[in-house]
């Protein structure tokens, strides 16, 4: 499955390294200037979207993040019960703990 998309990475790369050393008519493919003016270091996406919070959007992620808390454990619960392995272990436990680590990570 990656060099499936490891295909499409490369191709887009040499195309570009193709453009980038090729001219038609004396102009370039690629043009460098923007690239070239840039500051070194910049946080561009501070300036154009303001950093803010927006309220009337807190519960609804509250509840979203309590549903999908409560699935991960019917979830990870479920198969415990069908696997037939206690729920009172250890490794129930490690299992939960980890499910909603990487829940949490993932979403």
């Amino acid at each position: 499955v990656f060099m499936k998309n490891c295909n499409v990475i490369i191709a887009l790369l040499f195309g570009y390294l193709i453009a980038g050393v090729t001219d038609y008519e004396g102009s370039d493919y690629v043009d460098t200037s923007k690239i070239s003016d840039a500051k070194a270091i910049t946080f561009l996406w501070v300036e154009t979207f303001p950093l803010g919070l927006y309220g009337p959007a807190v519960i609804p992620l509250l509840i979203a993040y309590l549903v999908t808390t409560v699935e991960t454990v019917g979830d990870i619960s479920a198969v415990f019960e069908v696997s037939g392995i206690s729920m009172d272990s250890q490794s129930f436990n490690e299992s939960l703990q980890g499910g909603l680590t990487s829940d949490s990570i993932c979403r």
